[in-house]
């Protein structure tokens, strides 16, 4: 009777690797699904608790307070729902299948998500106007007033977005200010959709995770700011998610540096650090890296003999220009 022939040494020490990693990678997986179902629990129970308060220490966990009572815990239920694991079981085919697509065809997930995003704000206008900043900038673009007398703290790529692009559409085509603010909120919110996917591609990860990173960076709560809120809030918030995506392609591929000292260098532009210190929470740490490559002149060094594009020290020296002018 032949014997069965036994594989070399080699062919088995990798198979036992390969083993092992995807053992490691299962492993690793279902510790980071339990501490992401673990903070959207937390998250869900927050805003419950909150809905009870009578003062505004629980601000941005509170909406529920200020919506009618069916609506809002109606809205609730059904983003809590899914989080019970009978549920969540049932509903998994459904990620693994919107994971293979988010794998398979990129373009097509691109293009349907910014889609959507624009879309969605745009059925879903702000009509409460209750902020007196928001009615301020409105009526100073839609009366052609001089932002430099009604807010001078705004600075000039804050102005160009919220007034002059606003002007710019009702003498060019008639578009009332409205319509054109809501206008860029809708091309802002199509660009926070693609961010948000290249966030999670970014962190390597790929189908059903790929699809859940996506989600929570774009369901972030902030999708409100792109309905026609004329303020750079609005513009940093984007900017915000931006610059996580090019820093962490830069920490874990080495490339990034470019739009990420653009990215920096623009939130500069939009928001002081003398005139608005809530921005300086943000900004402090997102300059830290561009900072370190100036100061550092063996980096600089390092491009010059590798070659690299002088539009990085450019981008790198536009962002610390940004800052000193902040």
């Amino acid at each position: 009777m032949a014997t069965r022939r036994q594989a070399p040494e080699s062919v088995r020490v990798e198979s036992g690797r390969f083993q092992t990693h995807v053992v490691a990678s299962r492993a690793s997986a279902g510790r980071a699904a339990m501490v992401l179902w673990i903070s959207l629990v937390a998250l869900a129970a927050v805003r419950a608790v909150c809905a009870f308060t009578h003062s505004m220490w629980g601000w941005g966990f509170d909406l529920l307070r200020f919506v009618p009572s069916g609506l809002g815990w109606t809205l609730w239920g059904l983003a809590a729902l899914p989080l019970l694991p009978w549920v969540g079981r049932r509903l998994t085919p459904v990620m693994e299948a919107l994971g293979r697509m988010f794998d398979r065809s990129q373009a097509l997930v691109y293009s349907l998500s910014a889609a959507g995003a624009a879309a969605l704000v745009w059925v879903f206008p702000d009509r409460l106007r209750l902020v007196g900043d928001f009615l301020l900038r409105f009526g100073t673009a839609e009366r052609a007033l001089k932002p430099s007398a009604l807010f001078p703290q705004a600075l000039p790529l804050d102005v160009l977005l919220h007034y002059g692009f606003l002007r710019l559409l009702d003498g060019a085509v008639h578009m009332d200010v409205n319509t054109s603010a809501r206008l860029l909120g809708s091309l802002e919110a199509a660009l926070l959709a693609v961010l948000s996917i290249a966030f999670a591609r970014a962190l390597g990860h790929r189908g059903s995770f790929g699809v859940a990173a996506a989600a929570i960076v774009f369901w972030g709560g902030y999708l409100g700011l792109f309905t026609g809120y004329g303020k750079a809030i609005a513009e940093v918030s984007l900017l915000t998610v931006a610059v996580a995506v090019f820093g962490l392609r830069l920490i874990r591929e080495g490339r990034g540096l470019l739009p990420l000292s653009l990215c920096v260098a623009a939130g500069f532009l939009l928001r002081s650090l003398g005139r608005d210190p809530r921005w300086a929470v943000l900004a402090l740490p997102l300059v830290a890296h561009p900072l370190s490559m100036l100061l550092v002149p063996a980096t600089i060094v390092f491009m010059l003999k590798t070659r690299r594009s002088p539009l990085w020290m450019i981008a790198v020296g536009a962002a610390v220009g940004a800052l000193g002018g902040a």
